[in-house]
């Protein structure tokens, strides 16, 4: 009877490697048991087959010593020859020597594959950093190229728009990481902001914005055909209306919203997104937004608005008394008033570095109140002609200093073109102190947004200012900064945080030409 074979087990780690010395041994004793045994049986009885199998390990100890040593580098013209002579060899050292080489082989084969593949990988994540790839990893849920990579970095450091640069969470973008719709609008959104502030037109990046709105409305498509409604629609749709405001197709944005409005109504009514933050301050800026440009009402109730969430102690209590002595002088509407109020709140919440949660708000609310006392919805008696002039100027302060809407946009420009033909249906009464100080600060909050704008080359306002100036007889910059502080700010507290009369220098040349040597909205901070 044949005695069991015995065997080793070796543990791998599922990767071909060469053979150690335990494994080589191993293989050698198992190929001369097997040669012992054979012999033994051709001569018959242990004695034989022991005697037999003695000789033939001396005669073949030569021949056995080195065969199973690993081999470096076989090259291809060696093993057709070590095939041949194991042949001759028998058939253990054929199937031994043949095994080596294969798993040999098979392990160089998979090694260079790997060092191949690591090699490009780490020279693709070289060339990406060294070129200043923000994505080098390739972990956006959308295709990336430069030109993503361009909007990419421009959403990060420039985009500035309601405070989205100085917000530490981040939490729109990392948002957007998690949803391929959402990506692709919010790339969208960055091109049609830095397109709408561009003096020159970049035709790829507009072909890039084109680009992306298409993969969006594409996503979209996909899930309405399967009827699957899942939030990030309302989201990405939300956002779809937000880039064509900033490329002025103000039709098309309102088209997005009164389909955002049929999901919300068909889902259950706002109640359906009120419990998620950002989907909600998607949908009612945009709303907020559009509704401005167009000149109507919202289509969504304020979420999350001044009265209905809790703000600092210090914004509420602490705050000085803002003074709206002139204001209050200038109209008797009380809705008016808190617009002004709000506003005030919002800069020196900014100005103490309050949450960009916090300012939101305040600018949500400011903006739902003009719109609301624009189109007559709260006040009983009708607003005078100059009430209505002081909430267009209060809405071109809005988005021009606080939401940060780039000045050369359409959606600034419409605002600042329906002020200024709001200013010519009336003449102002020049034996009225509180009316000319009205007065001076729309014209300056025009002269200043106009300036702004490198596209204008011919600034109306400044024409208008320096017209009024002179037959008002305001000549003193002093006395010119403390009236536009009375109508944004009295306090001396910021008039510190402002940088105090020399943020605004307003002076008439002896050519008489209004010279604003500080021309941005932003610097001059009109407060």
């Amino acid at each position: 009877m044949t005695a069991t074979p015995a065997y080793q087990f070796f543990v791998s780690s599922g990767i071909p490697q060469p053979a150690d010395e335990r494994m080589r041994s191993h293989a050698i004793k198992a190929a001369l048991r097997m040669r012992k045994q054979g012999f033994g049986d051709a001569e018959g009885g242990l004695a034989g087959r022991s005697s037999a199998s003695s000789n033939l390990t001396l005669r073949s100890h030569a021949q056995l010593k080195g065969r199973f040593r690993a081999v470096p580098s076989p090259t291809p013209k060696a093993a057709p020859a070590q095939f041949l002579n194991s042949s001759k060899k028998g058939l253990v050292g054929v199937d031994v020597q043949s095994r080596w080489q294969d798993s040999t082989n098979i392990t160089q084969s998979l090694d260079g594959y790997q060092q191949l593949s690591t090699t490009r990988h780490r020279e693709s994540i070289q060339n990406s950093i060294e070129k200043a790839k923000l994505d080098p990893f390739d972990s956006l849920p959308v295709e990336n190229n430069w030109r993503v990579n361009l909007l990419l970095k421009h959403f990060l450091t420039g985009f500035s728009l309601n405070l989205t640069t100085v917000d530490p969470q981040r939490s729109w973008f990392s948002y957007a990481l998690t949803d391929p719709l959402i990506m692709h609008t919010t790339l969208a959104l960055s091109g049609a902001e830095r397109l709408s502030s561009s003096m020159v037109v970049d035709h790829n990046l507009r072909e890039e914005v084109v680009r992306q709105k298409l993969e969006a409305i594409s996503i979209i498509k996909s899930h309405l055909d399967g009827q699957t409604l899942v939030q990030s629609i309302i989201a990405g749709v939300a956002t779809l209306a937000n880039v064509a405001c900033f490329e002025g197709a103000f039709s098309e944005a309102d088209l997005h919203m009164k389909a955002v409005r049929q999901v919300i109504d068909a889902g259950g009514g706002v109640e359906m997104i009120q419990d998620n933050f950002l989907i909600s301050r998607a949908v009612i800026w945009t709303d907020l937004q559009t509704a401005s440009a167009l000149g109507r009402a919202p289509y969504f109730p304020l979420l999350h608005a001044h009265s209905q969430t809790q703000l600092p102690l210090d914004l509420l209590g602490n705050v000085p008394r803002i003074k709206l002595d002139a204001v209050e002088q200038v109209v008797g509407d009380a809705d008016t008033v808190e617009v002004f109020a709000f506003l005030r709140q919002a800069i020196w919440a900014r100005d103490t570095n309050k949450s960009p949660h916090v300012i939101r708000i305040l600018m949500n609310t400011a903006d739902w109140k003009i719109s609301e006392c624009l189109l007559g919805g709260v006040s009983k008696n009708p607003r005078t002609s100059l009430e209505v002039a002081l909430l267009l100027g209060a809405q071109v302060f809005l988005y021009a200093v606080l939401r940060k809407v780039p000045p050369a946009g359409k959606l600034l420009q419409t605002l600042l073109a329906r002020l200024e033909l709001h200013l010519k249906s009336f003449a102002p009464n020049l034996e009225s102190s509180v009316e000319i100080h009205a007065w001076l600060w729309l014209l300056f909050v025009g002269f200043v947004v106009e300036s702004s704008n490198p596209q204008v080359r011919s600034n109306k306002f400044a024409l208008q200012l320096e017209v009024f100036c002179r037959s008002t007889a305001i000549l003193d910059r002093g006395f010119m900064v403390q009236t536009l502080k009375d109508f944004l700010w009295a306090e001396a507290h910021h008039g510190t945080a402002s940088g105090g009369d020399d943020t605004i220098l307003v002076a008439v040349s002896p050519s008489n030409r209004i010279q604003g040597l500080e021309a941005g909205i932003v610097q001059a901070e009109v407060c």
